[in-house]
């Protein structure tokens, strides 16, 4: 397989007219490349947030926690990955707290990112309020967020890299807080707290991933979210001698988790009304109509 060189200077000039002029002549005469492109292995990767809540006060401890997996968490697939169900588990100041991941089956091409949250609350010491935190993922309103698919064609013989910009968001974004009449100033204080350490696990990074633009044929690039609006539910508990007698509803905080980011990658794809099918090499110039040695950005 023939890669992109650049040369230089007066010679360079002279070959590169040359190459063009063979180019011409031969760009309508099938040929015969027996390449074979091998697929990009799907890889996942499960990027757990883990909350520690000691009475009016929320602390992200994700890099304190022991957090392990029953498989994973990293997958790569030969060249897709089967679909299976993790089960991470986070362990912190003697709390240990639980959630299961679904990863999907993924396609050769596909780099996915999961997320989850898992909340360690201690008992509040006298004096505090008894608040307990339900959360509850709306699974069933969860919305895919496409962005506009990059598409990078290439009309010669040389294969290249080229670096494609996309904008990498997870964590929690809250839309949404209410709070009961009766709720009390150090209720207040206590889902104020957790929700502002809950907002700030909400992060927007810059990434960037190299793609291959085979010969005669086009690369296309997709970023896509899902975002699952998931409910924190606040319950003032009433105890009498250790047992529960009363539960009532003090606040809700309502989020979109960025559970999952997909960048979807299909390379070697025919290029509209080129009558080249996708190859591997030639005997081009090697630049193409992409943008080589430059960036591609993905729009949010």
């Amino acid at each position: 397989m023939k890669r992109m060189k650049f040369l230089n200077g007066i010679g360079a000039m002279f070959a590169l007219a040359v190459v063009a002029l063979a180019t011409t002549l031969t760009s309508c005469e099938k040929e015969e490349f027996n390449i074979n492109v091998d697929p990009i292995n799907a890889q996942a990767t499960i990027s757990p947030t883990v909350l520690y809540v000691d009475g009016t006060t929320t602390t992200n401890v994700t890099d304190q926690a022991a957090i392990t997996y029953s498989d994973g968490p990293v997958f790569v697939g030969n060249p897709g990955i089967e679909a299976k169900t993790v089960t991470v588990t986070a362990k912190y100041n003697n709390l240990e707290g639980s959630n299961t991941v679904n990863v999907p089956a993924l396609q050769a091409g596909q780099f996915l990112t999961l997320t989850t949250t898992i909340v360690l609350q201690a008992e509040p010491e006298p004096g505090e309020p008894v608040v307990t935190i339900v959360n509850e993922a709306k699974e069933e309103d969860a919305k895919d967020i496409a962005g506009d698919v990059v598409e990078i064609p290439n009309v010669t013989d040389y294969y290249y890299e080229e670096s494609v910009s996309y904008t990498f968001k997870s964590g929690s974004k809250v839309v949404e807080k209410t709070f009961a009449e009766d709720c009390t100033f150090e209720e207040k204080a206590l889902v104020g707290g957790f929700i502002n350490t809950l907002d700030e696990t909400y992060t927007e990074e810059q990434r960037s991933k190299e793609v291959t633009i085979y010969a005669h044929s086009m690369t296309k690039v997709n970023a896509v979210y899902t975002i699952v609006p998931t409910v924190y539910t606040f319950k003032r508990v009433t105890t009498v001698e250790g047992e529960v007698t009363e539960e009532v509803q003090i606040a809700t905080v309502t989020v979109d988790d960025y559970t999952s980011f997909n960048l979807k990658i299909e390379d070697n794809q025919q290029i509209p009304g080129h009558d080249h099918a996708p190859a591997g090499h030639g005997h081009g110039h090697g630049h193409g109509s992409g943008n080589a040695g430059g960036g591609i950005v993905i729009p949010d």
